[in-house]
């Protein structure tokens, strides 16, 4: 990609691409402030204006992120990857009860299949009261989607996180990136199945998202890091993650 850019440094697509990749690596940072001039540079493109919805939030801009979502639901209303980045942003800083109200409005739902939006309304209830059979229910309807497609055990790591139950968060972490534990995840997409976006490569993005940061202050969490290949990218690279520099 960086041979594509030294080429043509403006080729849109490529440093989209680039910005995910540090996303998923734990440079969301530097990512996410190039995805700032992606989005201005082409206003009118779905994907680049819901991405900026993420990287707002991971800068800790919650409320350009706010405005970012709301403009874009705008242009695009039940675009899944717009209206999934609005309930993502309210669900995790602070706001579960606007998130559930955003999953209820039947009217403004995409075409997302029932169990997965019944497990969204479950999580976001379970959010906003913290009631243990609340939890549990949210977690025992996230879990029971990893299997059915790989976008599910992305969501579930930041849904379990959020909900605080991170050893089963990192079940899911190591069911999908590793294939192993007790719980078992579709790791490769089939037609059919839910995409938002990319689903034929397994990501790792979903590890370094704000809500996650429980799960990156956890012991469990560099031995998963060297185990899926990103602690020896780290070395080879002659990289830190943020995470490794906001922790010193």
């Amino acid at each position: 990609m960086k041979r594509v850019l030294a080429v043509d440094p403006e080729h849109l697509p490529t440093r989209d691409h680039l910005d995910f990749m540090y996303a998923a690596v734990g440079r969301g940072r530097e990512g996410s402030t190039d995805r700032l001039d992606v989005a201005a540079r082409d206003p009118l493109h779905a994907g680049y204006q819901y991405k900026l919805v993420y990287a707002n939030w991971i800068l800790g801009r919650i409320e350009e992120a706010d405005r970012a979502a709301d403009r874009a639901l705008q242009l695009w209303p039940k675009h899944p990857g717009v209206w999934l980045s609005r309930l993502w942003t309210l669900a995790f800083t602070g706001r579960p009860e606007r998130a559930l109200a955003h999953v209820e409005d039947v009217a403004g739902q995409p075409d997302l299949p029932p169990p997965m939006l019944e497990a969204l309304r479950a999580s976001m209830i379970a959010l906003a009261t913290r009631l243990p059979r609340d939890v549990e229910q949210a977690a025992t309807r996230v879990l029971g989607l990893i299997a059915s497609g790989p976008s599910h055990s992305v969501s579930a790591v930041m849904i379990l996180n959020g909900l605080g139950e991170i050893d089963r968060a990192f079940e899911v972490a190591e069911a999908y990136l590793l294939e192993r534990g007790p719980l078992k995840a579709s790791v490769r997409w089939r037609t059919g199945q839910v995409s938002i976006n990319d689903q034929r490569r397994r990501k790792t993005n979903m590890l370094f998202v704000p809500i996650s940061a429980a799960m990156r202050a956890d012991g469990r969490f560099l031995p998963l890091t060297k185990d899926i290949g990103l602690a020896d990218y780290w070395a080879r690279s002659g990289t830190v993650p943020d995470f490794m520099k906001e922790s010193g």
